[in-house]
């Protein structure tokens, strides 16, 4: 069965949005455009085009289809080719919209952008969104290889690393997901976390995935905010134990 995204966002002005997409395919990076059965309203455009100038101020994504569909990410990236905010995100139908962190500011050229799977015991896609403390937002992506340690890369700017997307910075709020149904470590030969490492290999943060799969572990997916330091040479890994 195709799996079955939906977001809704409400504006400061009141409008709410619907985007929609009812065959997103696995482990892709989608864009979501206005949509929704029955509904009033032009389809087809993207959420910068449909609501320039408007703020959202509450959003949340949810996707459904089979009942091993899962969520990995959703974020707007804007026109400039920069992540602008990540979105929260649920599986099944228990999903709502939450308070933004800050107000999103619509332009014309922003896009809603959404990456699924099927949750099965070969599911390897590990995600990650963060914002951080000026308010620039990235997300993260690789496809993990058993026991093996794997670095994740900004999903919008291709090779870019964790610390080349923000040195300087700080990660406040962060979420990550593996939709793997047997999990991070199964086989103990992994971590049962996603974590950060400086440039000696230290420690500097981890990150427990959250399950936003259609029948179980709906979500929506929640904030870490115990603060991470980016330097410009750590980096992101998943080792996955199977």
């Amino acid at each position: 069965m195709a799996n079955i995204v939906q977001v809704a966002a409400r504006m400061a002005s009141g409008r709410v949005a619907s985007l929609y997409d009812s065959s997103v395919s696995d482990n892709t990076t989608t864009a979501v455009n206005t949509g929704g059965t029955g509904l009033s309203q032009t389809p087809s455009l993207s959420l910068g085009q449909a609501y320039p100038d408007e703020v959202i101020t509450h959003i949340g994504a949810v996707v459904e289809g089979g009942g091993s569909s899962a969520f990995n990410i959703a974020f707007i990236e804007g026109g400039n080719g920069q992540c602008k905010y990540v979105i929260p995100i649920s599986g099944g139908g228990t999903g709502e919209m939450t308070p933004t962190l800050f107000p999103v500011k619509l332009d014309v050229g922003d896009i809603c952008k959404v990456r699924v799977c099927t949750s099965d015991a070969t599911e390897v896609d590990a995600c990650v969104g963060v914002i951080y403390s000026d308010r620039s937002t990235a997300v993260f992506q690789v496809s993990a290889v058993a026991d093996t340690k794997t670095e994740l890369t900004n999903l919008i700017q291709g090779t870019t690393t964790w610390g080349q997307t923000a040195p300087g910075k700080v990660a406040t709020h962060y979420y990550a997901t593996f939709n793997n149904s047997g999990g991070l470590n199964d086989d103990g030969g992994g971590n049962n976390f996603l974590y950060v490492e400086d440039s000696s290999g230290q420690l500097k943060g981890v990150m427990f995935p959250q399950i936003c799969r259609n029948t179980a572990y709906p979500g929506p997916t929640e904030w870490t905010k115990i603060p991470i330091p980016v330097a410009q040479n750590d980096s992101l890994f998943v080792m996955w134990g199977s």
